[in-house]
């Protein structure tokens, strides 16, 4: 070490007090390239690191066939772990029934953002009359029956309209809804499970 300038950095080998550092092994070396490589693996498995990737790729992801439903406030909520992939199920459920009572008992179309909602909804204008013209008005009507009674099942399990401003904001208008409604949130889906899917082995 240059002790006449104070301002001298010691070369890459020696301690700042002069002492020649001991080289590294190759086994010690390895050792710390191991633990790096632990650490960034740990950081790409952290809930909030998922998310990021698949907002960051989710054209790409889509482009390649991937489901759209990746990219949802509820997508997000599994990413992140706050549901399960049962809660998940029972959230697009949601949307899909919503979606086909829409299409069968609610004027004009829906300004929805959710992909579940949209596959179901596929409603026309004129849709009734082209039944009638085409002869299968009575399958139209039998579809229309099955979904009001869905709905209502559905229903059950969102018993006043906060629950439901909760439901349609986070499964049909794709927003994320605050933190503090995650524990409702979960209820209701659970519920939705029993309902629809049964209990879960």
């Amino acid at each position: 070490m240059n002790t006449d300038n104070p301002t001298a950095v010691s070369p890459p080998h020696r301690f700042r007090c002069g002492k020649r550092k001991k080289p590294r092994s190759r086994y010690q070396e390895k050792a710390r390239a191991n633990v790096r490589a632990t650490e960034f693996e740990k950081d790409n498995r952290r809930p909030q690191t998922l998310w990021k990737r698949i907002d960051q790729g989710l054209d790409w992801m889509i482009r390649l066939g991937l489901d759209p439903e990746l990219a949802t406030p509820v997508g997000k909520l599994y990413a992140l772990e706050v549901l399960t992939k049962m809660q998940v199920q029972a959230a697009n459920y949601y949307s899909e029934v919503a979606g086909r009572y829409s299409r069968y008992f609610i004027e004009g179309r829906r300004n929805a953002a959710s992909p579940s909602f949209q596959r179901s909804f596929r409603g026309h204008d004129n849709e009734v009359q082209r039944h009638i013209d085409n002869g299968t008005i009575t399958a139209y009507e039998r579809k229309a029956t099955y979904a009001k009674s869905q709905w209502a099942r559905m229903l059950k399990w969102v018993p006043d309209r906060e629950a439901r401003a909760i439901m349609d904001q986070i499964c049909l208008d794709n927003l994320d809804i605050p933190s503090s409604y995650h524990g409702d949130l979960k209820r209701i889906l659970d519920n939705i499970a029993k309902e629809f899917f049964g209990n879960p082995k």
